[in-house]
């Protein structure tokens, strides 16, 4: 066994001796130790009715939040496909363009041939 887990084992074991002792002892406090007080004790019902508010809260605007999100996705989604199309578009522009281009320059080839033919003559 790694020393890790020995020491993590040995801390496991000493809890659970103090935590026999002070079953033994009853309810004596131990020493450094003091019972609560009432005035200190939570009083659960009040807590859970504000936590309970809290969290309605807290998902509404998480819903809200998603809810934002999703629309800005699919905002994003139609701006990329308009983009996507944008870009296809442009290709065969160039497509158009690269033809038009050859075809220019074999008509000026051939036109020079002619004229180096002709200048020969």
């Amino acid at each position: 066994m790694p020393s890790g887990r020995k020491v993590w084992k040995n801390q496991q074991e000493s809890q659970q001796d103090l935590e026999d002792s002070s079953s033994k002892l009853g309810s004596v406090p131990q020493c450094g130790q003091v019972p609560c007080s009432a005035q200190f004790g939570i009083n659960y019902t009040e807590n859970s009715v504000v936590h309970e508010t809290d969290t309605s809260k807290s998902d509404k605007l998480l819903i809200e939040e998603i809810q934002r999100l999703r629309a800005e996705a699919k905002r994003l989604e139609k701006q990329c496909e308009l983009k996507d199309n944008e870009i296809l578009e442009c290709q065969q522009k160039v497509q158009e363009s690269w033809s038009v281009a050859k075809e220019e320059a074999a008509k000026c080839k051939a036109a020079k041939d002619v004229i180096k033919v002709l200048a020969l003559r």
